[in-house]
């Protein structure tokens, strides 16, 4: 097992205003998380699109769960509630309008254990019926737990690039 450090817990935010709230401790998580390329993870980029899409009456409700040690934020993992047919599965938030998923998550912090803690608290929830966590980077902070503990649907997408070094200037 893969218990959490003394001083912690683990929390869920629902709803936009929940989400706003945690303003401040994102943007200090963000800024020292251990995925620096996590745009799509952002505060900016989440509370757009919460703004829109998580309001109230809204089609894709929250369900990201934080991580709190000694009152600090140190884990965040932004998902939302999506309806397939009959069926509610978890989504990383903005799926799909951004191109990756990851979690937020501070220098020193185990992925294992605030992952296998959150993955515990969400199979405690009704009403959940799976999690499809598509387009994960293969240096996603989150990776390492997804490959041990998830299955992986062998879905071959994969986010378009461009190596902008290679051109001398525009």
């Amino acid at each position: 097992t893969h218990s959490l450090p003394l001083g912690s817990r683990l929390t869920m935010v629902t709803d936009h205003e929940g989400f706003l709230e945690l303003e401040a401790p994102w943007r200090q998580l963000e800024a020292a998380s251990t995925s620096p390329r996590a745009v799509f993870q952002s505060f900016d980029w989440l509370m757009n699109w919460s703004r829109v899409y998580a309001a109230p009456l809204g089609p894709d409700p929250l369900c990201i769960l934080t991580g709190f040690r000694d009152g600090r934020l140190v884990f965040a993992w932004p998902l939302m509630k999506t309806r397939v047919g009959p069926l509610t599965v978890l989504r990383w938030m903005s799926d799909p309008f951004s191109q990756y998923g990851d979690i937020l998550l501070a220098p020193g912090e185990s992925v294992r254990a605030w992952m296998s803690e959150a993955t515990g608290l969400l199979r405690q929830l009704t009403g959940i019926d799976a999690i499809r966590l598509r387009h994960v980077r293969a240096d996603a902070a989150a990776l390492p737990y997804l490959e041990q503990s998830f299955r992986d649907a062998r879905s071959p997408d994969q986010a378009p690039w461009l190596d902008l070094p290679a051109f001398a200037e525009e």
